[in-house]
């Protein structure tokens, strides 16, 4: 159990606050949330964290998110965690293409650790954005628009309460990979998660970053990506990822073979009497690569 007081700058109760509990490498749909009392009160029962720590987010309208985390301990343990929210920092500006020309309706995202979104919101037609409320800190920006490579990553530093409002985000023409993924013998090999980071500078701070999966026939095509280097990374059940290295916008037939796991398979199969084929129960079975044995 997890419990606690939402508080504002000046120690004031904060009521109606959001507290909600994450747990996992990525955002994932909260694992349970509550709403703080008339005097700021919260209390949230958490399962086993299992792998992950739980992260404890609270939001209210007019603060910044925060962020804490959450400390380990036995099911019945009882954990205080008190949270103080912040006005939050303002950050605005412009997006442009590579001609400085405005990019309308572009998509840009705040996160704090690459992970937790933390503000959200979309330029306008002269490409202006405000992203308000944001915690102070490190934080990475993240920028998506139809015809233009997908920005990741672009890391900002806000203090606190501060007014930044010189931002240009500048976004390269999008290009894109495509190719085909097989297996060892040359099969397509369908429903593969295809992963592909682009850098147009290498000793650069900006990159794009999209991904897919591969159709029934094998086939892909990943499209938002900047030109220059190139990752492309491939993942699939029962096999080692396979990836490689390009120059874009070259790599429009990257084709990819992925191979089996050397460890992980899993065999099903029946001992059975040579003479009359009748099942033979409690059977020892030994297993060393590409042999079996009775």
């Amino acid at each position: 159990t997890v419990s606690g007081g939402i508080t504002d700058d000046s120690g004031r109760p904060i009521a109606g606050a959001t507290v909600t509990a994450l747990n996992g490498p990525r955002e994932r749909p909260p694992q349970r949330s509550a709403l703080s009392t008339d005097k700021g009160q919260y209390e949230l029962t958490l399962k086993s964290p299992g792998y992950y720590a739980y992260v404890l987010r609270a939001d209210a309208p007019g603060y910044a998110p925060m962020l804490v985390d959450v400390p380990a301990g036995g099911d019945d343990r009882i954990a205080r965690l008190d949270v103080r929210l912040e006005t939050g920092a303002v950050l605005s500006g412009r997006v442009v293409d590579q001609s400085g020309i405005p990019v309308a309706a572009a998509h840009l995202t705040a996160k704090r650790d690459n992970k937790f979104v933390v503000g959200e919101t979309m330029s306008d037609a002269e490409g202006r954005f405000t992203l308000a409320n944001l915690p102070r800190g490190s934080l990475e920006l993240y920028a998506a628009a139809r015809g233009c490579a997908n920005l990741a990553g672009l890391s900002v530093h806000l203090k606190s309460n501060e007014q930044k409002s010189d931002m240009q985000i500048k976004l390269a023409p999008s290009r894109s990979v495509s190719g085909r993924v097989t297996d060892e013998h040359g099969h397509p090999m369908p429903d593969v998660w295809v992963n592909a980071v682009s850098r147009e500078n290498p000793s650069g701070p900006n990159t794009s970053y999209a991904h897919g999966r591969t159709g029934d026939d094998g086939l892909y095509r990943i499209d938002a990506l900047a030109g220059g280097t190139i990752s492309l990374n491939c993942g699939a059940y029962g096999y080692d990822w396979a990836g490689l290295e390009g120059v874009l916008p070259s790599q429009h037939n990257a084709n990819v073979t992925m191979r089996r796991e050397a460890y992980g398979l899993e065999l099903l199969a029946r001992v059975v009497d040579a003479t009359t084929s009748q099942p033979i129960e409690n059977c020892t079975v030994h297993s060393s690569p590409g042999v079996v044995k009775k």
